[in-house]
């Protein structure tokens, strides 16, 4: 058996499933309200505390700056009787995590920005413990089926799409969700879910994930008419990755209105949840809600 510590989980969540148990480090509520206590927590989020730096010169300054890293204590405990693979653990934890909406990180594992201490900041879905239960068995048997590229892509998806939500600027938030786009739409040419010999155009990669993995396609995803390669979210996304323009202008002089940013955050998260072989209605729910869903397992 092979046991890790994990964590910023404010909730008691623990299971005991076929190979996988969770449970709760001892002292886990101190340690929870310790956390949600802290002067650097705001509206459900951890923001980095503040220090002073070193300079070039190697002086100290009193002046305060963000810490460019810091850490959150764990507050659960992940056992795994058929495993002593650490790359397998980290990535249940990153699983579990990206159900419950919450960066969760292995002991020792750090943070560079802030980081959500409440549930529903990350993700449109709400997961039982019970679920969570199911979920990580069939993640776990993913992860086994996966290859080393396809491992290390669901991962990153997961990280992208996390650390998109960290970021406070439209356009920083849209270069980390479409990296976590394209992180799907890679894991879904390896799997073979989208046959083809060549990668599709940027404009298309999005419509053909919804359309192979039945989910809704939104207005956005598709060809704008008369346009031969070009949809909404490509001419968002195009201008920044190449030109530095957003909303048709310099970084930082514009924002976007068109509610583009959080449907394609929707998406990606749908897309995760049907590629970790999670077999559930959610991945079919439209993306155009603000609205929390249940995940709705099969049978």
């Amino acid at each position: 058996m092979m046991a890790r510590a994990f964590g910023f989980l404010p909730d008691p969540i623990h299971f005991e499933s076929r190979f996988i148990d969770v449970g709760l480090r001892p002292n886990f509520q101190a340690t929870v309200d310790h956390v949600l206590s802290s002067q650097w927590v705001h509206d459900g989020w951890f923001y980095p505390p503040l220090q002073s730096r070193q300079g070039s010169d190697g002086t100290r300054t009193d002046l305060p700056c963000p810490s460019l890293r810091f850490e959150l204590p764990t507050t659960h405990i992940l056992s795994h009787r058929r495993t002593s693979s650490v790359q397998r653990m980290d990535f249940l934890i990153c699983v579990i995590g990206f159900l419950v909406g919450i960066c969760a990180r292995p002991e020792g594992y750090g943070y560079l920005l802030r980081t959500p201490v409440s549930r529903g900041k990350l993700i449109d879905l709400v997961v039982a413990p019970s679920e969570i239960a199911r979920c990580l068995d069939v993640a776990d048997g993913t992860w086994l089926s996966s290859t080393l590229e396809q491992r290390l892509l669901m991962r990153s998806a997961i990280n992208a799409l996390q650390l998109a939500h960290a970021y406070q600027h439209q356009y920083e938030e849209l270069t980390f969700t479409y990296s976590a786009l394209d992180a799907c739409y890679r894991v879904a040419r390896l799997t073979g879910l989208l046959p083809g010999r060549r990668d599709d155009p940027h404009w298309e990669r999005a419509r053909r994930l919804c359309r192979t993995l039945g989910i809704p396609t939104p207005i956005w995803a598709r060809q704008i008419p008369g346009a031969s390669a070009s949809s909404r979210l490509s001419r968002l996304r195009n201008p920044l990755a190449h030109e530095a323009l957003f909303a048709d202008e310099p970084l930082g002089y514009a924002v976007d209105k068109s509610g583009v940013l959080l449907q394609l955050q929707a998406l990606v998260s749908r897309c995760i949840v049907h590629l970790l072989g999670i077999g559930c209605r959610y991945t079919r729910t439209r993306v155009t809600t603000r609205q929390m869903h249940g995940l709705d397992l099969h049978p």
